[in-house]
């Protein structure tokens, strides 16, 4: 997705995406983006994340905020995220590339590669490249339901979740088993 004003919630992306602003899920987001994941590569001169690109703030005609996104429960499990940043600029992390407002609950793939001869910074769950996990974690289903101080669960009403491999919503057509998990997280 480009440019995302309002509400994106349970959904996941495995393609490989590039351009500037650009995120595993949304490019710039005005609004929320919970429950979601992303697998495949993402790549771009700056502002570039597993999850999102640039988390945007809205202004009112008085100069006012009155939206800030906000970005929780999601998991950037991106095998590569690349950049040059020092052509346009910073802005590269694990799960957002540049924000505005604090992200909660976040995880990120602990073996994702940067290339672009930047690294990423330390990970938790309330910063911009999100607390780290394993590939052995997200294959349990239990990682995904389970409630804990940083991470809500997911609604396995929504999605299908077991162990062995990520979760794919219910009630979607397709085959959505095809390569789950990706090879980089077998």
């Amino acid at each position: 997705m480009g440019f995302v004003g309002g509400k994106v919630a349970n959904c996941y992306t495995t393609g490989t995406i590039s351009g500037n602003s650009v995120g595993g899920v949304v490019g710039r987001l005005v609004g929320s983006l919970k429950n979601c994941y992303a697998t495949g590569i993402v790549s771009g001169m700056s502002m570039v994340g597993g999850m999102v690109g640039a988390v945007v703030q809205s202004y009112d005609l008085s100069g006012n905020v009155v939206n800030s996104g906000n970005i929780t429960d999601c998991a950037a499990l991106n095998s590569k995220i690349i950049c040059n940043p020092s052509i346009f600029g910073g802005g590269f992390n694990r799960v957002i590339g540049s924000n505005s407002s604090i992200p909660s609950n976040n995880v990120a793939w602990d073996n994702m590669q940067a290339l672009g001869g930047i690294t990423f910074g330390t990970g938790a769950h309330y910063n911009l490249n999100g607390a780290d996990v394993t590939a052995t974690q997200v294959k349990t289903a239990s990682f995904w339901t389970t409630k804990t101080t940083n991470w809500d669960g997911w609604d396995s009403n929504i999605w299908d979740i077991a162990d062995g491999r990520l979760p794919i919503l219910k009630n979607v057509g397709g085959n959505q088993t095809a390569n789950n998990p990706p090879e980089h997280l077998q």
